[in-house]
């Protein structure tokens, strides 16, 4: 409800317990959606509540949505906060979650250039591969030099080989009127529609 959305903004500790008590019945709104504005909402005041919140979600995916967020956030403020939390998780998939988005802030932060504590901290390769082939696409547009010399330094061949095509439709499209799709399982830029 908007009321419900409302208070996830302004009180996430209240919006918290409402949620756990109230997860049947949201009202038409999705609980990601309701998770997402929590945990985002509740990070910008309290991060490591917010965080402990976000690792009892009983649904992985809400599990994931919330960590991220919360993670992401947390490092946008106090990234090293953020990063020894991230790196006190339990190896696993939840703690990869976690290092995907303070590597990402992290890189954000520091003009591209990844925390290698971070980076090597990874159980699944595929994850720590993928965390750094959306890192590549974000600065593909910005900075293609930059992006390039992620994807060389920390791409096995067949993640750079994605990294090229990202950079290449980068360079070859205009970064305005580019709609956001799918493009190999992650988020990219739809291809530009040209006239004959």
């Amino acid at each position: 409800s908007p009321a419900g959305m409302n208070l996830a903004q302004r009180d996430g500790a209240a919006a918290a317990r409402l949620f756990d008590d109230l997860t049947a019945d949201s009202n038409g709104v999705p609980p990601e959606q309701l998770v997402n504005v929590i945990a985002t909402g509740w990070a910008n005041q309290d991060p490591a509540a917010a965080a402990d919140w976000a690792m009892r979600r009983a649904s992985e995916p809400q599990r994931d949505l919330a960590i991220r967020n919360v993670v992401g956030m947390w490092a946008a403020q106090d990234a090293d906060g953020a990063r020894q939390w991230t790196l006190r998780l339990p190896q696993g998939a939840v703690r990869d979650a976690a290092l995907a988005a303070a590597l990402t802030a992290s890189a954000m932060q520091r003009a591209g250039n990844l925390d290698t504590g971070l980076l090597n901290a990874f159980a699944s390769p595929q994850a720590q591969q993928q965390t750094v082939l959306q890192i590549v696409q974000q600065f593909a547009y910005t900075d293609p030099t930059k992006a390039r010399a992620i994807a060389d330094a920390h791409l096995d061949a067949t993640f750079r080989a994605r990294a090229d095509g990202i950079i290449e439709a980068a360079r070859n499209q205009p970064r305005f009127g580019v709609q956001g799709v799918e493009v190999g399982g992650i988020q990219g830029a739809a291809p530009a529609v040209r006239g004959r």
